[in-house]
C-alpha cells in the first residue's frame, strides 16, 4: 500500500509572488549633463526607476546606436552606482578587468532610481562618444567610433534574470558644446522579440 503524498498548501505570499511583476520605467535625469569643468567634458544619461515590489536582478544594459536606419555602434553601458575599474590611480593608474565587467552588471531595487551614462562630449569638440566601462582603457576616455554631428536613434534593452525590456532615445549632436547635445524620448521603434517596450517615468 502506497502512502499519499503530501501536497503542500500554497501561502498568501507564494500566490502573491506568482502575480507581482517586476516593472521598470525609463526616464532622463533632469540635472543633465553631468559636467566636469576640470576635465571640459560632460555625460550624458538615462535611467530606469523600478515601480513594483520586485527586484530587477542582475540587470544589464545593452546600447545600440543607429543613423539612418543603419547600425552604427552597440555596447554595454555602466551602472552609474556600480565602482569605476580602478585598483590604482595616477601616476601609476590600474584598471581591473574584473571590475570593467562587474560594473556592467546592477540590481535594481524597489522603488529605486537607477541611472547609467550613455554618452561622452568634450568642449569644444564635434564629435559626441559613447561610453561604457572600456572606455577607461582609452585616452581621455574617446572610445571609438565617434559620433559627428547629426540625428541618431538609439535602442536601449535593460535584460534581466527577471526582465527584458526596452526604450528609445533621439540623440541630436549639433555643435561642439555642451548644449549642443539633445536626448529625448523616441517610440518610433519595433521592440526585438521578447522585450517589452517599456513606458516613461
Amino acid at each position: 500500500m502506497s502512502l499519499p503524498i503530501p501536497v503542500p498548501t500554497p501561502s498568501w505570499g507564494d500566490i502573491v509572488g506568482l502575480v507581482r511583476k517586476p516593472k521598470l520605467l525609463a526616464f532622463l535625469p533632469k540635472d543633465d549633463p553631468s559636467v566636469q569643468q576640470v576635465f571640459g567634458r560632460a555625460f550624458f544619461h538615462a535611467g530606469v526607476k523600478n515601480t513594483s515590489s520586485v527586484p530587477i536582478t542582475k540587470a544589464r544594459v545593452l546600447v545600440t546606436v543607429k543613423k539612418g536606419g543603419q547600425k552604427v555602434t552597440s555596447y554595454l553601458a555602466k551602472w552609474d552606482f556600480t565602482p569605476e575599474p580602478f585598483v590604482a590611480y595616477a601616476p601609476n593608474t590600474a584598471i581591473s578587468p574584473q571590475l570593467l565587467v562587474e560594473s556592467q552588471v546592477h540590481y535594481v531595487l524597489p522603488a529605486v532610481a537607477e541611472t547609467f551614462a550613455l554618452f561622452v562630449k568634450f568642449q569644444g569638440h564635434n564629435e559626441l562618444y559613447t561610453f561604457s566601462p572600456f572606455s577607461y582603457l582609452y585616452p581621455n576616455l574617446q572610445l571609438s567610433p565617434p559620433l559627428q554631428r547629426g540625428e541618431y536613434s538609439v535602442e536601449v534593452i535593460i535584460a534581466a534574470e527577471n526582465y527584458r525590456g526596452v526604450f528609445g532615445l533621439k540623440v541630436e549632436n549639433q555643435g561642439t558644446s555642451f548644449g549642443d547635445v539633445k536626448l529625448s524620448p523616441f517610440d518610433n521603434f519595433t521592440a526585438p522579440k521578447g522585450f517589452k517596450r517599456m513606458d516613461w517615468l
